[in-house]
């Protein structure tokens, strides 16, 4: 719970919280116990026959939950059918007396019925705890000051475990489902006092969302416009830059055109960049190199390959040279 609930719910366990403590301070000792939660009890794990480890004393809680491990717990399952379930108390009574070493009377047990999968049977399983023990701890927390006020019986797991049917439980049970409705009833009496404290607060929240929502629109709004301008900037720099690389591409053909004579045939003119590439055919191509090698609109060049040794005949030749761009011709000078 967080945002603008979160003092609202803090408000009311205070509240709540408070008014529980004062009601509880006026009821009679003996009957305050009854009121308390299973978390407002110290556990205490049994897990031997013997009591000599057993100092309840030593507790800091008064009001205390024992926990009866498998070691002093005796269980015991069996099945019984849909019909049998009608007087399931009786059942138990009856297989506690035939299954269990011992006698009914020295026993104080309890039980657990599980539904068996696809079955129109049902899994009973049964705890039981030797009355003795029992007796004796609840003698021991009587001497100590202490009151025991919840007893479970486990076996296994964490998971199988049952609470034994005390009357002091019952008892409590149905005090703490009482003040459960009261403290309900406060609730909703103080919410139907105080609801337009509440909604004015919701509506003011409401209108703040509504007026940052308007703002946020008109920011958006200013946003995609400016988008749209930066986007035909970048069009028209793109424009631009196609036009001159256009330019600089054409000039460069103008000069090596200029530059050579009618004697050359090109054969594959390749431009990587500002790097050109030329192979063709030509009677002298070494001086047609050196007249580029002249030219401000080259640089690097360089006769990589010639192919025939008759000055008469067209040679086959591959030259490389550096473009040197207008703009560049003048800075270079």
């Amino acid at each position: 719970m967080s945002g603008f609930w979160q003092p609202i719910f803090h408000f009311f366990q205070r509240l709540l919280s408070n008014w529980a403590n004062f009601l509880l301070s006026g009821l009679p000792v003996g009957v305050r116990p009854y009121f308390r939660m299973i978390g407002d009890l110290e556990p205490v794990a049994i897990e031997g026959m013997s009591l000599e480890s057993f100092s309840i004393s030593s507790l800091q809680e008064k009001n205390v939950a024992l926990y009866l491990k498998s070691s002093v717990v005796l269980t015991h399952q069996f099945t019984v059918s849909r019909e049998a379930l009608r007087d399931i108390k009786n059942a138990v009574r009856l297989e506690v007396e035939r299954a269990l070493p011992i006698t009914s009377s020295e026993l104080i047990h309890a039980y657990r019925v599980n539904k068996v999968a696809e079955s129109d049977l049902s899994k009973v399983t049964v705890f039981a705890v030797r009355r003795h023990l029992l007796d004796q701890l609840f003698i021991a927390a009587k001497q100590a000051g202490r009151t025991i006020e919840d007893v479970f019986l486990y076996a296994g797991g964490n998971d199988n475990h049952v609470r034994l049917p005390l009357d002091v439980i019952r008892r409590r049970k149905w005090l703490r489902g009482g003040v459960a409705l009261v403290l309900l009833g406060a609730i909703v009496f103080i919410a139907s006092i105080f609801p337009g404290v509440y909604m004015g607060r919701l509506q003011e929240a409401i209108n703040d969302t509504d007026m940052a929502i308007v703002e946020l629109r008109q920011k958006t709004a200013k946003i995609a416009g400016l988008q749209r301008q930066v986007r035909k900037m970048q069009n028209l720099a793109q424009a631009v830059y196609d036009q001159r690389h256009r330019a600089q591409i054409l000039d460069l053909f103008v000069q090596l055109t200029d530059a050579s004579p009618d004697t050359i045939v090109f054969e594959e003119l390749r431009l990587d960049g500002s790097r050109l590439f030329i192979r063709g055919t030509a009677l002298a191509p070494e001086e047609w190199v050196l007249s580029l090698q002249e030219n401000p609109a080259f640089r690097n060049v360089t006769l990589e390959s010639v192919l025939g040794i008759d000055k008469d005949q067209a040679r086959r030749f591959e030259i490389r040279l550096d473009a040197v761009w207008p703009n560049d011709r003048g800075r270079e000078g």
